[in-house]
């Protein structure tokens, strides 16, 4: 399993790429190509906190994708010096669900919401 983070992210995952796959993503939904069920939220009480859990997985002319995004929010880091939020994609194996990447998410957050 490949583990990325932020700047390896970053610099493999280029905006003109990252455009075209949400295209291909967003039309593969159109056509009833995805399943992406509600996103989980797990609240965190001891720490005010809260987990996501986004799984999906996609049908397209390139193959099968599967994977989950999990998203803390943790009110309290920035007075500790750190993010508020923190992300981490898991790709898998869309066939035998075997771990493929890691991937730091708050750059592809940020790219996405772009």
């Amino acid at each position: 399993m490949r583990i990325l983070d932020a700047e390896t992210t970053r610099k493999t995952t280029p905006m003109p790429a990252l455009i075209a796959a949400m295209k291909r993503a967003f039309a593969a939904l159109s056509a009833g190509d995805v399943v992406v069920p509600q996103r989980t939220h797990m609240r965190l009480p001891a720490a005010g906190a809260t987990l996501l859990s986004m799984p999906a997985w996609v049908r397209t002319p390139q193959g099968d994708a599967l994977a989950v995004k999990v998203v803390s929010v943790y009110p309290k880091n920035p007075q500790a010096g750190l993010p508020l939020v923190q992300a981490a994609v898991l790709a898998l194996d869309a066939a035998t669900g075997e771990p493929i990447a890691l991937l730091e998410g708050n750059v592809l957050t940020a790219r996405r919401t772009g």
